[in-house]
């Protein structure tokens, strides 16, 4: 009975058009942002100087990692940001004085990195993708417009890459792929 009905709900999947059947309308329609890699530079200045700059803000692993939690998002409102997006991975985009971003980083293990963005007008994140190692992934990413930077030989699946931020929905709703995460490790903030 149970493998009659998983055959009938990939059919039904298949015939009505793929992941909009299971995900909802709108996650999987198109078309995507073609993905360039952000050429972003350091931040400059005094780390106590209370100039804006903006952006993204990578956070650490969590119970909830496909966005950021409500905790974080205040935190960063609380060191002066105005968050300008809320990605699909633990991250966000904020306008904030670089002390209260020195701060933030500093006074939080969760941050994991700061990374100035040079396009606004792009959300372009880089992620890991685990998937089943039996099905390959990198045309269906760069479908999305996402561009592979790597792929890794390990008992499963595993790529690297980057990808707009709104394509990461229809990444996820793929039954093959398991995860879907930022790349950003607590390193730096640049």
């Amino acid at each position: 009975m149970r493998t009659s009905m998983v055959v009938g709900l990939a059919f039904l999947s298949i015939v009505l058009g793929g992941c909009d059947w299971i995900t909802g309308p709108d996650v999987c329609d198109g078309p995507f942002v073609q993905t360039v890699e952000p050429d972003r530079s350091g931040l400059t200045g005094d780390s106590a100087s209370d100039e804006r700059v903006l952006v993204d803000i990578y956070f650490g692993d969590d119970a909830t990692p496909t966005r950021p939690t409500e905790a974080q998002i205040e935190a960063v409102r609380a060191h002066g940001g105005e968050i300008q997006r809320v990605f699909h991975v633990m991250a966000l985009r904020a306008v904030i004085p670089l002390d209260g971003l020195w701060r933030l980083y500093h006074g939080s293990d969760e941050v994991a990195a700061a990374l100035t963005v040079p396009d606004p007008a792009l959300h372009t994140v880089s992620v890991f993708v685990q998937y089943d190692e039996s099905v390959s992934i990198g045309h269906r990413f760069e479908e999305l417009g996402g561009i592979v930077r790597y792929t890794y030989s390990f008992s499963f699946g595993l790529m690297s890459g980057w990808i707009d931020d709104t394509a990461i929905p229809c990444l996820r709703s793929y039954e093959y792929v398991d995860y879907v995460e930022h790349t950003h490790g607590r390193v730096s903030i640049q």
